[in-house]
């Protein structure tokens, strides 16, 4: 059984001056992790992810880069998102789906419209 969508999502629009990217393998991993665990520092199961914990999902096939992203400011990373993505219908109605199960901003661009 499908749902029907309940109509048009909306786009939104990015904050001027906000880029939005995904993960670069081999080059962002520790930044993602370092933004991670500076917004996420109050909750010990945000913070407890390493690079080497990212770079093996990405070798498992757990994840790829594009589950991961990055929004930048000036070259500088401010936050970062994890989202799960199904296009293999393990979702109970067998449709695919994706879900954003992390997304932190550094404190300093929080309420900017980032995350």
């Amino acid at each position: 059984m499908m749902r029907s969508p309940r109509g048009v999502i909306p786009l939104i629009e990015v904050p001027a001056g906000v880029t939005i990217c995904p993960l670069e393998e081999g080059r962002d991993e520790e930044m993602y992790i370092a933004v991670q665990h500076e917004a996420f520092s109050a909750d010990p199961l945000g913070a407890g992810l390493t690079a080497s914990d990212i770079r093996h999902q990405l070798a498992l096939g757990l994840a790829e880069p594009a589950d991961l992203f990055l929004a930048e400011i000036g070259g500088q990373v401010v936050g970062v998102a994890r989202c799960l993505f199904d296009a293999n219908g393990w979702n109970p109605d067998g449709g695919p789906f994706a879900e954003i199960v992390g997304n932190g901003v550094l404190d300093l661009y929080r309420r900017r419209g980032i995350g």
